[in-house]
């Protein structure tokens, strides 16, 4: 058996040695993005009021990831990637409907709300052919007492389980969610920003993250981050914004002590809007106020360009006049944390 030799070059004065960090172009980047830390977090999609019946569904896209949600006959939550097992068609083709029967358009393969093949045509002799083999692919999904729906790519733990549980990846969140009834709000309006900026480029820009370029910070372990991807927030509207940094985001990221901002002119002189805002690593936020809470989900479309989703949600006995302001003031807020991408 051979063994190679390394020659042991002489280093001069001069020789350079690159001791940066290694550096990824931004496509790619994002790719090991998506791999590592989209896929494998548990990510804020929808509350589950937007799914009132059995064969309600709404469609969604993430990162280049299509699925849906659909509530079943037993009023459970389940999410499959919207793709049939046939052709891999789209089974669902709007964004919002109804229907306890999903029909691929293709060549007419039909699933039910919980995902299983209930129809495929010219397919029942087909030797080797078994359809309980070939349901919808399910994606992992979490439901808080609250109706927070929260979903999770990873299945590579035993029984397609997530490595990390939703309890693990948000230590304590439900108990803190625990003290504001959102139940007691009704859906009332969504809107869209879209920027071209990298994801990130939001965290870091606006007054509740800040980012910490260490040379070892994309090679951290997802064990590190859990301890922080979730960040209490108190929020009180007032006449100045100041923002107190804690800590780094993202495990090595950043938690902020107090937030707070300028009110919007209220019916009451004396009135002041008082709310929490949980930071939900790594896409979301719950925000909640008297008022109304909103959430913001945070769409990565590409290296460069990214999609803000908001759903605002109105305190169920507030006057219109109230909702109203209160709605054009969360659009100016979240506009001005836009601007600063």
């Amino acid at each position: 058996m051979s063994t190679a030799k390394v020659a042991n070059l002489p280093i001069s004065s001069n020789t350079i040695i690159d001791e940066s960090p290694i550096s990824f172009p931004a496509e790619e980047l994002f790719e090991l993005e998506k791999r590592a830390i989209l896929n494998q977090s548990w990510l804020y999609i929808a509350h589950s009021s937007q799914l009132k019946k059995a064969g309600d569904y709404c469609s969604f896209s993430l990162a280049g990831i299509q699925f849906f949600l659909i509530k079943n006959k037993q009023n459970q939550i389940n999410c499959f990637h919207n793709v049939c097992r046939h052709r891999a068609y789209p089974v669902i083709r709007k964004e919002k409907g109804s229907s306890i029967i999903l029909g691929c358009k293709y060549h007419g393969w039909s699933y039910n709300t919980d995902g299983l093949l209930t129809k495929a045509p010219h397919f029942n002799n087909v030797d080797g052919f078994v359809k309980s083999e070939n349901s919808l692919y399910k994606i992992n999904t979490h439901v808080t007492s609250q109706g927070l729906v929260f979903i999770n790519f990873d299945r590579s733990a035993e029984n397609n389980l997530p490595i990390y549980s939703f309890d693990q990846f948000f230590n304590s969140f439900e108990s803190k969610l625990a003290d504001f009834d959102i139940n007691d709000y009704t859906y009332t309006t969504s809107y869209t920003l879209e920027g071209d900026f990298n994801w990130k480029a939001y965290l870091h820009s606006n007054d509740h993250f800040t980012f910490n370029q260490s040379n070892d910070s994309h090679f951290k372990s997802i064990n590190h981050f859990l301890k922080n991807t979730v960040q209490y927030n108190p929020l009180q509207h007032e006449s100045t914004q100041q923002s107190t940094a804690t800590k780094s985001w993202f495990g090595w990221g950043s938690s902020v002590e107090t937030n707070k901002v300028s009110s919007p002119q209220s019916e009451s002189k004396t009135d002041i809007f008082t709310g929490t805002s949980f930071i939900l690593f790594p896409l979301s936020s719950i925000n909640v106020f008297g008022p109304a809470w909103y959430s913001l989900k945070i769409s990565p479309v590409s290296h460069n360009k990214t999609t803000l989703q908001y759903d605002i949600y109105s305190k169920n006995d507030i006057s219109d006049f109230k909702k109203n302001e209160f709605i054009e003031f969360i659009k100016q807020y979240e506009l001005r944390k836009f601007n600063h991408c």
